[in-house]
C-alpha cells in the first residue's frame, strides 16, 4: 500500500457509493449527520446579501421598478444617481440536496500529524427518492427582498421594495471538500479528528455551473409583476447575478459555524466507526508508548494503538483468540502434526530406539494474549510477541461456532501417541498415550501488510518462533497395557533436553514451513473481517 490512508479511501470509495451498503452509503450518512442532536443537513442561513444587481440586466430592473412607482404614483422618477441599481437580500436561505453525492475521486497526502485529503463530489447524482430517501437536486430556497432607491421630481428620495420566494437549482458542478485526518490529545487520551477547511463548488465545464431558477414570485399588488420577475431572472442569470448567488452558496457552504459543525459530526463518525471497527477504547485508554512506534504518521501510529488493543478485547472482532480459533488452513484450534521422532535413549541401563511420538496435537493455541509493550510498528511491518495459555477460561463463542468457549481454559496441552522399543535379550514394543501440559510458551512473529484496499490486502507472514520458556512441562504417560513402572520411567525421559529439544524444535520448524499458508489464512481472516464492518 502507497499509504495506510490511501488503502483506507480505496476501500471505502465504492462502498460510499453503493446505496445496497447499509453502513456507508454517503447519502445515508450525509442525512443522519448531527450536532448536538441536531440534523447538519440542511444548510441554513437568516441573511444573505447579495449587494447590488450589477449589468445591464440590472439597469433594466432599475427601470423597470422606476416605470412601476411612476405608474402607481402618478409621478416621475428616476433611479437614486447614488444607488442607481437595485440591492437584493436572501432571507430564510436553505441549501438543500446536499445529501444528494456521489464520490468522484478522493486523494490525500501524508503529513506528520495525519493526512491531507481531498474528495471531490458529483451533486445530483441519484434519482428522487433513492433507497426511501429523498433526493432533491442541490437547490437554494428561501425568501427574498429587492429594493430600489428612487429620485421623484419632487426632489427627494423614496424606495419601492419587492418581496417574494424563489428556489434556484445547481447543475453541471462538483463540490470539492479539503480536510485533514489527525489526532487530538496525548498519551491514553488521544482522539481522531476530520477537520473541514473549505467546500468550493466548480463548474464540471466553463467558468461557473448552471444556474436554474425553478421558482421566483413577487408579492403584493405591484404592477408588472410577471415583466418584474422574468428581468428579476435575467439579472440573477447574468454572469454578475450568478456569481452573486454562487457566492452565497460559498458564503453558506464555507462558514465558520457550518464547516465547524460539520467538522464535529465527521469526527464523531469516525471515532464511532473505528469503535464499531475495533471496540470501544477501555477505560484506561490508550498505550502510551507510541514514541517507540514508527508510523508513516501521527494517525497511522493512533490506528496501530486501536489494532493492538482490539487484539486483546473479548467484544472486538479482532480478538486474538477468536482469530486463532477461526484459523482453518492451517487449523490452529488445535494444532495437529503428524509426527516426531526422538533420539534412541538409555534409561535405567536399557536402551530405547524407534522413538515417536505421532499425531500430536496442540490445544488451547488460542488462549492467547499480546503484551501491548512488546508489539512494536516499524510501517509498514508489525512485530509482535504471542502468550499461550496465561488468561482464564472464557465465554466468547466462534464465528464459525467450532468452538463454544473462548480462551479455551489453560494450560497449553499437548496430546499424541507414543511408540518405542524397549531392546534387550527380548526386543519389547510400547505403545501409550502421552499428555503434556505446557505452562511457558509464546510465539514471536514478525508481519508486514500491503495492499491497494482491503479486495487486495496481503498479510505476509515474515518470520515466526515457537518458544517453550523455562517452565517445566508436566507429562502423563498411559501404556497400553498399563504399567505403572515404565510409565513413571518414561515420564522422566520425557523431561530430558535430549527428548524436548527435538520437540520443540520440529514443532518451531513445522510452524515456520507453514509461513505461507498462514499468511493466506490470515489474509483471508483480516478480508473477513473488514468487509464485514464495512458492508
Amino acid at each position: 500500500m502507497s499509504t495506510l490512508m490511501s488503502f483506507i479511501h480505496n476501500s471505502v470509495q465504492p462502498r460510499l457509493n453503493d446505496p445496497a451498503n447499509a453502513r456507508l452509503w454517503l447519502p445515508r450518512l450525509l442525512v443522519g449527520m448531527t450536532e448536538n442532536d441536531e440534523p447538519v443537513l440542511p444548510i441554513r442561513s437568516d441573511v444573505q446579501d447579495l449587494g447590488f444587481l450589477q449589468g445591464e440586466h440590472g439597469g433594466y430592473v432599475a427601470d423597470r421598478f422606476v416605470q412601476v412607482w411612476s405608474i402607481m404614483n402618478q409621478k416621475d422618477a428616476v433611479a437614486d444617481p447614488l444607488q442607481p441599481l437595485p440591492a437584493m437580500k436572501l432571507t430564510e436561505v436553505t441549501l438543500g440536496g446536499l445529501q444528494n453525492m456521489l464520490v468522484q475521486q478522493v486523494s490525500s497526502l501524508p503529513k506528520p500529524a495525519g493526512y491531507d485529503a481531498s474528495v471531490v463530489l458529483q451533486p445530483n447524482h441519484y434519482p428522487n427518492p433513492t433507497q426511501g430517501l429523498e433526493m432533491p437536486s442541490l437547490t437554494l430556497s428561501g425568501r427574498y427582498q429587492i429594493e430600489q432607491s428612487l429620485w421623484v421630481e419632487d426632489a427627494y428620495r423614496t424606495s419601492i421594495t419587492g418581496i417574494g420566494s424563489f428556489s434556484a437549482s445547481f447543475s453541471d458542478c462538483s463540490l470539492n471538500a479539503l480536510l485533514a485526518l489527525e489526532t487530538e490529545g496525548s498519551a491514553e487520551q488521544r482522539v481522531p479528528t476530520v477537520t473541514l477547511s473549505s467546500l468550493n463548488m466548480n463548474a464540471i465545464e466553463g467558468e461557473q455551473p448552471t444556474l436554474l431558477f425553478e421558482k421566483l414570485t413577487l408579492e403584493g399588488d405591484l404592477e408588472q409583476s410577471e415583466v418584474l420577475i422574468q428581468f428579476i431572472q435575467q439579472a440573477l442569470n447574468a454572469p454578475d447575478g450568478k456569481l452573486s448567488m454562487l457566492s452565497t452558496v460559498a458564503d453558506m457552504l464555507n462558514g465558520p459555524d457550518n464547516l465547524d459543525s460539520m467538522s464535529s459530526a465527521l469526527s464523531t463518525y469516525l471515532i464511532n466507526s473505528l469503535d464499531e471497527l475495533f471496540s470501544r477504547v477501555p477505560d484506561q485508554g490508550l498505550p502510551t508508548d507510541s514514541h517507540n512506534q514508527q508510523g508513516a504518521t501521527v494517525l497511522d501510529v493512533y490506528l496501530f494503538d486501536r489494532l493492538r488493543v482490539a487484539l486483546n478485547q473479548s467484544d472486538s472482532e479482532w480478538y486474538l483468540p477468536l482469530l486463532l480459533s477461526d484459523s482453518t488452513d492451517p487449523v490452529l484450534e488445535p494444532y495437529h502434526h503428524a509426527q516426531v521422532v526422538i533420539p534412541d535413549q538409555t534409561i535405567a541401563g536399557l536402551e530405547y530406539t524407534n522413538i515417536e511420538l505421532n499425531n500430536l496435537y496442540v490445544a488451547g493455541l488460542s488462549n492467547a494474549f499480546m503484551p501491548l509493550e512488546k508489539c512494536l510498528l516499524a510501517s509498514p511491518v508489525m512485530t509482535m510477541e504471542v502468550l499461550f495459555g496465561v488468561l482464564p477460561e472464557g465465554h466468547t463463542v466462534s464465528r464459525q461456532a467450532l468452538h463454544s468457549g473462548l480462551p479455551p481454559a489453560p494450560p497449553v496441552t499437548i496430546t499424541t501417541r507414543l511408540s518405542l522399543t524397549q531392546q534387550g535379550n527380548v526386543s519389547v514394543d510400547l505403545e501409550g498415550d502421552v499428555h503434556a501440559s505446557l505452562y511457558d510458551c509464546h510465539l514471536n512473529i514478525n508481519v508486514s501488510v500491503s495492499g491497494e484496499d482491503v479486495s487486495d490486502l496481503d498479510v505476509t507472514i515474515n518470520a515466526l518462533n515457537f518458544v517453550w520458556g523455562s517452565e517445566p512441562v508436566e507429562f502423563n504417560v498411559a501404556l497400553e497395557p498399563r504399567n505403572s513402572v515404565l510409565e513413571s520411567m518414561l515420564q522422566k525421559m520425557l523431561l530430558k533436553p535430549e527428548i524436548q529439544d527435538p520437540l520443540k524444535a520440529q514443532l518451531a520448524n513445522a510452524l515456520t514451513a507453514q509461513r505461507s499458508e498462514l499468511s493466506a489464512n490470515f489474509t483471508r481472516l483480516a478480508q473477513a473481517t473488514l468487509i464485514n464492518q464495512l458492508s
